[in-house]
């Protein structure tokens, strides 16, 4: 399989390269505030601080907390993006050329635009097949 083999002209990294790039940055920027927020919300004065700092003990919400980050990171940047120029589409989500899928038909079935080229041949030897009697 060519996993590199671009669709869309903007990034040379292809389809794969893109969309590889596209799940990673996302997920450092949002493990980054994750980890920011896990670290300012036990400093809110008061009570509210306190129980923050307790509910942040478990390695459960924690987990949930980097999810939630990773999550609002990609939403927001996708909701933001056609708004941004490419070098900050860049930064926040790893590539500005999102990725090509195969067009798809309503009940699913992929659409195939192109077939690559197949080089059959024959075992070596004897070209004729030989059937047992």
């Amino acid at each position: 399989m060519k996993h590199l083999a671009t669709t869309n002209a903007a990034t040379s990294l292809g389809d794969y390269g893109a969309s590889l790039l596209r799940t990673a940055v996302p997920a450092a920027w949002g493990t980054a505030l994750a980890a920011l927020l896990s670290w300012l919300l036990p400093r809110v004065p008061g009570d509210v601080g306190d129980a923050l700092a307790s509910l942040l003990r478990s390695d459960v919400v924690t987990s949930v907390l980097v999810a939630a980050a990773i999550a609002a990171w990609y939403a927001v940047a996708r909701w933001i993006e056609p708004h941004l120029p490419d070098w900050l589409t860049r930064l926040v989500l790893g590539s500005a050329a999102a990725p090509e899928y195969a067009k798809v038909t309503a009940d699913g079935a992929a659409v195939i635009t192109d077939l690559p080229e197949v080089a059959w041949s024959l075992p070596s030897g004897d070209d004729d097949p030989k059937h047992a009697a």
